[in-house]
């Protein structure tokens, strides 16, 4: 289950996955039993100046995500300040 709340240049994303979940194609998430807390900060590309991929490296924000992993669910929580997403890029594209 995913869910993603925006409020002007802020992205919060969630995830929840389990074990047992019906899909059609195999998830390597649950090859192994594991148990946790994690924490992690990426960069991503941001909103400004996306349409010009040469300057991506210019507008890259940092990502940060806070997850745990039990022996049958995982759960992480992602959250980014201006941060370009897949759905935003077809709206980008279109224009």
């Amino acid at each position: 289950m995913v869910e993603k709340i925006k409020i002007g240049d802020f992205t919060l994303i969630s995830v929840f996955k389990h074990r047992f979940e019906k899909s059609k194609t195999w998830r390597s998430d649950f090859r192994g039993w594991s148990l946790g807390l994690w924490f992690e900060k990426s960069k991503m590309v941001g909103r400004k100046d996306f349409s010009n991929p040469k300057r991506w490296k210019d507008g890259l924000v940092n990502s940060y995500t806070i997850g745990m992993n039990l022996l049958i669910c995982k759960f992480w929580i992602s959250w980014d300040f201006g941060g370009m997403h897949i759905e935003e890029e077809k709206k980008v594209q279109k224009s």
